[in-house]
């Protein structure tokens, strides 16, 4: 959107333009540069708050400058929550918005930034947590972008993932891995307390929505990157989630880098405390090994006695996700109905109470 554009702007111009801001009261100019913040269009009773200015005066103000035909005219309306209706105005060129923007210091516009993606957190409570406020569009995209410019990088990163979510509902799957990617970069400035856990889920995810767009060049270097960002954090339990998710991929492009990475993965496996991991990295490991280089009745049966330990302890959603896996057992020994049957009912059970894209991800 040009709200998140620097234009380019010829200095002749920028000095006309500079003009006209110049010949507005000190007021106007003030509201009119709070309102720069939030976009090429506003509303002046969310925006008004950002630079701690009445909303009825501000509102006044925008609407005696479009009037004028000064800067400004009169956009849409909004619903906010509670149900009220407000009105929205515009810049008549997105250039006057780029110069009101600019002429401000670099430090002012990230505290106005950050102050008004406050004022729409506040405003639109949890709906924004799940990025379909009241009216039925997202502002997570929004939030994100004001968290960033406001240099509030963990808000920033949590509302690109978010914005990632609405998009792959849509089956919007650029979009997704776009949010998805830049979470990414600004992961890197988050604290080291929380950082390894924010960059291997985004690198997790991203991967899984790759494979499951048949991506595969871009799985494999993806969780190959989770795999190493792993190992260098000490996370061993994702480093095998990692290993045994490239199995797949790279089985169709090299059958002994597949079984290597399976057998790192199993080796890694004598690190896990707990034994329903251990028996889900069996599971996982022993299906690929017999998917990537041929049926073996040890492989098989050693499968079967992980997955009944996987059936007494975990949950609902972790069995239907080890039966859709090993449902190739009876795959491979041409049982197709039943492998048929076990894949569809593990399916149904394992998206309970889900909201993802499950053409997204590799289940």
């Amino acid at each position: 959107p040009l709200s998140s554009l620097a234009l380019e702007i010829p200095e002749s111009l920028r000095q006309v333009i500079e003009t006209q801001v110049q010949a507005l009261s000190p007021d106007d100019q003030r509201v009119l540069e709070v309102a720069s913040i939030a976009g090429v269009i506003f509303t002046p009773v969310v925006t008004a708050a950002t630079g701690n200015l009445d909303s009825e005066n501000f509102e006044g103000r925008c609407e005696t400058l479009a009037r004028r035909r000064q800067l400004l005219r009169v956009a849409d309306t909004e619903a906010i929550p509670g149900g009220d209706i407000a009105q929205r105005y515009e810049f008549q060129h997105a250039l006057y918005r780029e110069v009101l923007y600019r002429r401000q210091a670099p430090a002012h516009r990230a505290t106005l930034h950050r102050h008004l993606g406050e004022r729409l957190v506040t405003l639109y409570g949890q709906s924004s947590e799940v990025g379909a406020p009241a009216e039925g569009r997202s502002i997570a995209q929004e939030l994100a972008h004001h968290f960033e410019q406001g240099g509030d990088w963990p808000q920033a990163v949590k509302y690109l993932r978010l914005a990632a979510q609405v998009a792959a509902r849509r089956n919007a799957h650029r979009e997704a891995t776009a949010n998805l990617e830049h979470a990414l970069e600004l992961a890197t400035k988050l604290p080291e307390s929380v950082r390894p856990a924010v960059e291997t889920e985004i690198l997790d995810k991203l991967a899984g929505m790759y494979h499951g767009s048949l991506d595969d060049v871009r799985a494999v270097e993806t969780y190959v990157a989770l795999r190493a960002r792993a190992a260098q954090y000490g996370l061993v339990d994702v480093e095998i989630r990692a290993l045994i998710n490239l199995a797949y991929p790279l089985s169709y492009s090299s059958t002994d880098r597949c079984l290597e990475v399976l057998d790192r993965a199993l080796a890694l496996s004598s690190a896990q405390r707990d034994p329903l991991a251990r028996a889900q990295t069996r599971a996982s490991c022993l299906i690929r090994r017999i998917w990537a280089s041929g049926w073996n009745e040890e492989d098989a049966d050693g499968c079967r006695k992980a997955l009944a330990e996987i059936r007494r302890s975990a949950d609902r959603a972790v069995v239907a996700l080890h039966l859709m896996d090993c449902s190739l057992l009876q795959w491979f020994s041409s049982n197709y109905r039943e492998a048929h049957r076990v894949a569809i009912e593990s399916l149904a059970r394992f998206t309970e109470d889900r909201e993802d894209n499950l053409y997204l991800s590799f289940p």
